[in-house]
């Protein structure tokens, strides 16, 4: 079962499980509290620096749809699976932790579960579901937890740490005991639009052997020595000094 957001990214996972034979749900979350959420930031972040984030997103989504950065999503498609098949979802909530979400998870009763792109899940929900749980997390934890941690790496100018995490999901945020690091390179071609998916990509080749050993109690989980931080959402200006100091696109 793949619990996630309806994106790019969990359209090729999806097409890769079928592509390995795997009898795959695709239950999607689909949320409706970008409001509060946003309240939510403010007060945390501050007005303007959520301000700045949200000017770099819309950058973010003009850049997403040259026809460069189009191809190139394309390409890394093409690395991965012969196709990028179409999964309608069996069934789609707003929050994944809520009763009937559970429900219906335990109802469906999963061999395995992956997730991509959910919000954190609820200890009531991981209480109650069984089988394991794993997250495909774009950054090399624990150095790059939360969000962008690809584009953080080069920022860092730490590019040996660019790429996903296949980890175990615990209650914490992206702490859970890792089953691989999936590190690649990013090329002339790539940018903030295209990393995601590179990462994604590159831990697709890694996840048939991980779920294998997954589904006969057979995997390793190791814990890097690597330091532990939580990254968040660039700002427009964090971005403009990183493309003028770094070239980091």
């Amino acid at each position: 079962m793949v619990l996630g957001r309806n994106s790019r990214s969990t359209s090729l996972l999806l097409s890769v499980l079928l592509q390995q034979g795997y009898n795959t749900i695709f239950i999607e979350e689909k949320r409706n509290d970008k409001q509060k959420l946003l309240r939510k930031r403010i007060k945390k972040f501050g007005f303007f620096t959520i301000l700045n984030q949200l000017l770099f997103m819309i950058f973010t989504r003009i850049q997403g749809k040259k026809t460069s950065v189009l191809s190139r999503l394309t390409e890394i498609e093409s690395s991965v699976v012969n196709e990028v098949i179409n999964v309608i979802p069996k069934h789609t909530f707003t929050n994944i932790n809520d009763v009937q979400a559970i429900a219906e998870i335990k109802t469906l009763s999963p061999d395995v579960i992956i997730l991509s792109g959910t919000r954190i899940l609820s200890v009531k929900l991981l209480s109650q579901v069984q089988c394991p749980i794993i997250n495909i997390h774009a950054g090399i934890n624990p150095a790059y937890r939360g969000v962008h941690g690809g584009y953080w790496a080069l920022v860092n100018q730490q590019p040996e740490l660019f790429g996903s995490t296949i980890h175990i999901v615990d209650e914490g945020i992206d702490t859970g005991d890792v089953l691989a690091h999936a590190k690649t390179i990013p090329n002339k071609l790539d940018n903030f639009s295209t990393y995601p998916l590179l990462q994604m990509s590159a831990a697709l080749r890694c996840l048939p052997s991980i779920l294998k050993a997954v589904l006969s109690n057979k995997s390793d989980v190791f814990v890097p020595e690597l330091p532990s931080e939580i990254w968040t959402h660039p700002t427009l200006g964090q971005y403009i000094i990183a493309r003028l100091k770094y070239g980091i696109k």
